[in-house]
């Protein structure tokens, strides 16, 4: 049989005016005969029925497979279909990196053969499949291409200095799938034997510049890429829309997955052993990051600088959602991380996460200036053993669950916190310089000996509502107070306040304007309870009332020496026997 003659006659049937194509006809999966035909066929030299075989974009093969799925354009097209696909494209044949002499055996340098199979295979809107272990070094990436791999097809770095992948700035239509990337080479300093310094170092990497392309990292796996310097990453994307899902990241040295700008939805990926963040969120970055498993970082999710203090419009936002954050030192950390000029995040949700673990803080926000309208929630979070030694080693002094600094415009509520384990004592909520925050339905719980130091505390902070809250195990239930002379115009109510060592709530400073109304007061177990309520001599026009209040001093209600207080009521709590001023 004359396969020359049998094919030829086969495009001539294809191209009669009496098949017209019939979409519904077209094969959508190819069969597995007709997959070794196409990819395994006998060799074809020299011309086919007068056409000559002229493949451009470097593929120098001459397979019968290369003729077929030639990726010029110039060889052979289906005459019916009006967008003139190559028989590649209609049969869905996905190009090789071998069809331009890519060993793909891992021993064999392949960085120019890469490269022409990514921009060749991309200018003819094909996907290029890797298997084997393709040994190159960096690899431009154009729009429109797709790197794919069902296979386990491996891109190994070949020299000490990245990227990989250099995806052009605001490139669109880019898929990246199913690879496995091996960094093993990359240099702590990046730079190789002869001083040539790589760009930021990252295995994929996209210049900066205009964006707003679409990019897809999907199903990849990231392997020994090195972990002691900031300087490298997974993934750095610059003002893309992307999509980065399903990703495997086994540890790195910066940010594992870094974006600077546009919009990201970041889902399902497992991330390890970072020296910066997990995952961080810079200079203007918005999205989603959601259902992802975050451990061992030194920050889990990781947000600013964001753009000038000065701007009319903080344009960022950003949902932290459904994610489990474990043995890192932060598990969120939103900040302007002291860069002159800079603003903290706005318009944020960090919303019902997993932190476990966690060293210093579980959920941290530090403003760039008081009272900064941060518009954030904190909703929904479970918090189990900040302080713990898991991170490094070495357990934290005074950690904190949730901390909000500089944050203005801020509800922190529904969130579960449990069993600090630092060395000394914790804090469950933290607020300072916040004002506008609302802080309603948390469960505070210690099991332990090493009670926390304050439930919550609220320190240089006006305009504040504490409510519904329930506290088991602090030194302090509820605590306000103040390094300057301001009204705290705060409510305190509803908050149930248990196993409480010094005071149920106390005040400090000399603020005044406050109402402590309603709350369940009731101090047990070890430990010197002063009073149900302390408040400082200086405060005036304030409430307390209508709390009940049983407490093992005898004293519901403090009455400090040389107190002055003005426009205050004390009434109608129910203290069993326990002492109120008059």
């Amino acid at each position: 049989m004359d396969l020359c003659k049998t094919t030829a006659s086969f495009l001539v049937l294809l191209s009669s005016p009496a098949l017209a194509y019939d979409a519904t006809k077209a094969p959508r999966n190819v069969s597995s005969d007709m997959d070794r035909t196409i990819i395994n066929g006998p060799s074809s030299s020299g011309p086919v029925d007068g056409m000559s075989v002229t493949p451009a974009g470097g593929a120098e093969t001459r397979t019968l497979s290369g003729w077929l799925g030639d990726l010029s354009g110039a060889l052979t097209y289906v005459p019916t279909l009006g967008a003139k696909l190559t028989l590649a494209q209609w049969l869905e044949v996905p190009a090789r990196p071998q069809w331009w002499n890519a060993k793909c055996d891992g021993a064999t340098l392949d960085t120019t053969a890469m490269r022409k199979a990514v921009t060749g295979s991309a200018a003819a809107g094909l996907t290029l499949r890797v298997t084997g272990t393709c040994l190159t070094g960096m690899i431009d990436v154009p729009s429109n291409a797709r790197i794919v791999s069902e296979q386990a097809g491996t891109l190994k770095l070949s020299t000490p200095i990245g990227p990989l992948l250099r995806i052009a700035a605001g490139a669109n239509g880019v898929v990246i799938r199913g690879m496995t990337f091996d960094a093993t080479s990359l240099d702590a300093a990046d730079v190789d034997a002869a001083g040539n310094r790589g760009l930021p170092g990252a295995v994929i990497y996209q210049t900066p510049g205009i964006g707003g392309g679409t990019i897809r990292i999907v199903d990849n796996r990231f392997l020994d890429i090195y972990e002691k310097t900031q300087s490298i990453s997974a993934i750095i994307l610059n003002g893309a829309i992307s999509y980065v899902t399903g990703n495997y990241v086994a540890g790195t040295g910066g940010d594992a997955l870094n974006f600077n700008g546009g919009f990201n939805h970041v889902s399902g990926n497992v991330v390890a052993r970072s020296g910066d963040g997990c995952i961080a969120f810079n200079n203007g970055a918005r999205g989603v990051v959601t259902g992802n498993t975050l451990m061992k970082c030194e920050l889990g999710f990781g947000a600013g600088p964001e753009g000038s203090a000065f701007d009319a419009d903080q344009a960022q936002s950003m949902v932290f959602a459904n994610n489990t954050v474990e043995a890192s030192d932060y598990g969120v950390n939103m900040g302007w991380f002291r860069v002159a000029g800079r603003t903290s995040p706005v318009n944020w949700v960090v919303a019902n996460n997993v932190f476990r673990n966690i060293r210093s803080v579980a959920i941290n926000y530090d403003g760039h200036a008081a009272g900064f309208a941060a518009n954030g929630a904190v909703t929904g979070n479970v918090i189990w053993r900040t302080g713990a030694a898991t991170y490094n080693g070495t357990k934290a002094a005074t950690p904190v669950d949730i901390r909000i600094v500089n944050g203005g415009g801020v509800t922190v509520s529904s969130n579960t916190l449990r069993d600090s384990l630092g060395t000394g004592r914790a804090g469950g909520i933290f607020a300072q310089g916040s004002p506008n925050i609302a802080i309603t339905g948390n469960s505070i719980a210690q099991s332990g000996a090493n009670q926390y130091d304050s439930g919550i505390f609220i320190y240089d902070t006006q305009y504040s509502a504490v409510s519904g809250n329930v506290i088991n195990g602090a030194l302090i239930g509820i605590k306000l107070d103040q390094s300057a002379l301001a009204d705290y115009v705060s409510t305190i109510t509803g908050n149930t306040l248990l196993t409480i060592l010094y005071a149920g709530v106390s005040v400090g400073g000399a603020g005044g304007s406050f109402n402590i109304n309603g709350n369940t007061m009731i101090s047990v177990g070890p430990g010197t309870p002063t009073a149900g309520v302390v408040i400082d001599k200086a405060n005036n026009d304030f409430s307390v009332q209508n709390n009940l209040i049983r407490w093992r001093s005898g004293v519901a209600i403090s009455n400090p020496a040389g107190r002055t207080w003005a426009r205050y009521l004390v009434g109608g709590n129910n203290t069993g026997g326990g002492t109120v001023p008059n």
